[in-house]
């Protein structure tokens, strides 16, 4: 048997009975015809098509084989169909169904030529039966259908409950006739629930539905019901399968999708290309419907050259409703892409997803980094982002290599920040130029922070971070983030305070010696550990409030690349000395009371506090001086009742805040009684 045609035509075969090009005689070529056919057949070639479609993906080669032998147009065991261009008209226009409303369909619909015009909104009734006078084995039913923007497509196809068997199979295409998806309906699926669950993106503009029955379905012949709405919003634009056709996708933007294939395959691929302005961390957020169970998705991420960098399997019931990538993806500057994959085993298959990426701007290393030859290279100050993992979805280890390249012997800090794990899972090893490991490490699984002190020579030294997990995704480490810095440390200078301590006088920071060259230094000057505002330079005046305080000088060393370093130099400043000043009468009577006047004054505060103590003839009066007084008291002795020259004593004892900042004194005075 041999069947021969002419592309871009319509099937012809001339005489009578008709031929209809789904009579099931052409699909025995359809081996040579399917692959090219299968995403690149435009709308003007729908009945090749139809063809294609209607019977590749549904009828067994022997069931054609066995209609074909009982067809009355069977008339010998070779016979050829030729394919010709089709000199047909243009069919009419059809009157499309308001939205609202409900019709039945008006065949022949059995191509996009031929579809029948329905609004959104719309519920249809059709069929798919023997509605040719001759008789056919199958029925196309194609509905046009306009979304006025990008929105997911809902499609509710009912018919009558009770069957077995196979229903229909449902077919979308879009405004160029490419097959976009496709899914076989059970006769089960009778409430339309189950084909409104499909989830299903098409750009604004015109699309086409396609419902196809069969003579041995169990819906052959019954009245069915179709309605079609659509969910405007940002969505896939299919075909995406490629990096080529991926869609460009905002950073922080949500789009909508869903893993539904056209039918022709068991898994679908849906591409989205992101651009980054910056080296970054990339997360991605999905969110899919809860309650299943099951694989979900699997997620790659690939570079501007198409390579794999990170790939994960996700299961449906690990992660309930909504997953966040434990895995950050970190990526260069540009153009990179994220694969959402589903399989028709899958339990996600034909639910809506939402898919969310976002960057966050940092150094970060470069995967493939597992060797000398190819090391990130690692500026000294520099925190990079990284994780444990690896392309190949099969490795149970990994290692990043970190190139440090120094003009000078540095000592250095390297940090490692990593996730809590439940066992040692990293190792740091720092290797030589000559490609020779000089230092091991083993980073504790309890610890957040490991800090390690190596001393790098000139030249180039290199660090890799190696990480083996005991099962390939062990959530305890496998793909999440830990950071790496390493940090020169700076040379500190011995300060000193250079001066005479007193009220008035200048102090000078001397710095001492720092290093390496060009290290710059900042100054700050504390009183009592206090910061004294405005006091940065590398000179300071004392003042009265430092009297008796220390001072402090602290110097500051810093150096792109290096930890920054301190160093700090005291003095104490001399408390100021106390004045007594003691006023008598020139003399006084006996039998008198004597008033005792007494000033005290300090350089340090107009207002001292303490205690007097004033002897006269065995006899001692004491008193408090309070901040009330200005430093000004007076003194009432008793009656003197012996005439006589007498020496009077005056001790002052600083308290609180002069105490800190004067000295003690004590003065003489010559009382004369009459």
């Amino acid at each position: 048997m041999r069947v021969t045609f002419h592309p871009r035509s319509r099937i012809a075969i001339p005489g009578p009975p008709p031929v209809s090009a789904r009579h099931g005689t052409f699909p025995l070529a359809y081996h040579a015809v399917v692959d090219a056919r299968r995403q690149t057949t435009p709308p003007e070639e729908r009945p090749v098509r139809q063809l294609l479609d209607a019977h590749v993906r549904r009828t067994p080669l022997r069931r054609l084989l066995a209609r074909a032998a009982t067809s009355a147009l069977v008339m010998s065991t070779m016979f050829v169909v030729t394919a010709g261009p089709s000199n047909a008209a243009p069919a009419a226009p059809r009157t499309t169904i308001a939205a609202g409303a409900t019709a039945a369909e008006v065949e022949d619909n059995g191509s996009t030529q031929t579809a029948n015009p329905l609004a959104l909104g719309t519920t249809v009734t059709g069929r798919t039966s023997d509605w040719e006078e001759w008789g056919s084995y199958d029925d196309l039913d194609v509905f046009r259908f306009t979304l006025p923007r990008d929105s997911r497509l809902n499609i509710a196809l009912t018919f009558p409950s009770g069957l077995t068997g196979s229903a229909y199979d449902v077919t979308v295409y879009n405004s160029a006739g490419h097959r976009v998806y496709g899914f076989e309906l059970a006769a089960t699926d009778s409430t339309g629930a189950w084909s409104a669950d499909r989830a299903m993106f098409l750009p604004a503009g015109t699309g086409y539905v396609e419902i196809a029955g069969e003579d041995g379905d169990a819906t052959w012949g019954k009245q069915y019901r179709l309605t079609l709405s659509a969910t405007p919003g940002k969505v896939e634009t299919e075909p995406n399968n490629s990096f080529e056709t991926a869609d460009t996708l905002a950073l922080a933007t949500p789009v909508t999708a869903s893993a539904l294939g056209d039918g022709y395959f068991g898994n679908e691929s849906d591409f989205f290309r992101i651009t980054l302005a910056k080296a970054s961390r990339v997360n991605l957020t999905l969110t899919f419907p809860q309650g299943l169970r099951g694989q979900a998705y699997e997620l790659a991420v690939y570079d501007a050259r198409g390579a794999q960098r990170y790939y994960r399997s996700l299961h449906a019931s690990a992660y309930g409703s909504r997953w966040t990538a434990t895995f950050p993806a970190h990526l260069t500057a540009g153009v990179a892409y994220v694969e959402v994959m589903g399989h028709s085993t899958d339990a996600t298959w034909g639910k809506q997803y939402e898919l969310t990426v976002t960057a966050t701007p940092s150094a970060v290393e470069t995967e493939d980094n597992d060797s000398i030859e190819t090391a990130d290279a690692l500026r000294l100050g520099t925190t990079t982002s990284a994780s444990i993992f690896s392309t190949d979805w099969s490795a149970y280890e990994d290692t990043d290599f970190y190139r440090v390249t120094l003009d000078r012997p540095t000592d250095v800090v390297l940090q490692v920040e990593t996730p809590e794990t439940s066992a040692p899972f990293y190792e740091v090893w720092l290797w030589n130029a000559d490609g020779a490991i000089v230092h091991d490490a083993t980073i504790p699984w309890d610890r957040k922070r490991t800090t390690l002190n190596y001393q790098l020579p000139a030249g180039t030294s290199f660090i890799s971070v190696h990480g083996t997990t005991f099962s390939v995704g062990d959530p305890s480490a496998w793909g999440k983030e830990y950071r790496l810095t390493v940090v020169g440390v700076l040379k500190a200078g011995t300060p000193r305070i250079a001066g005479t301590p007193v009220i008035g006088k200048t102090l000078t920071a001397k710095p001492g010696t720092w290093g390496p060259s060009g290290t710059t230094l900042s100054y700050q000057w504390y009183r009592g550990g206090k910061a004294i505002a405005g006091a940065t330079g590398t000179t300071y005046k004392v003042r009265t409030a430092d009297a008796g305080r220390t001072l402090k000088v602290k110097v500051t060393g810093r150096k792109a690349g290096y930890a920054t370093t301190s160093s700090i130099a005291t003095r104490t400043v001399s408390k100021a000395k106390t004045q007594i000043a003691v006023s008598l009468p020139a003399s006084v009577s006996t039998n008198a009371r004597v008033p005792v006047t007494i000033k005290v004054t300090s350089a340090a505060t107009a207002r001292p506090t303490g205690t007097l103590l004033v002897h006269v003839d065995g006899v001692r009066v004491k008193k408090t001086l309070k901040p009330s007084a200005r430093g000004t008291v007076t003194v009432w002795f008793p009656k003197v009742a012996r005439a006589g020259t007498y020496q009077l004593s005056v001790n002052f004892t600083p308290s609180g805040s002069t105490r800190v900042s004067s000295t003690a004194r004590a003065v003489y005075a010559t009382l004369r009684v009459v």
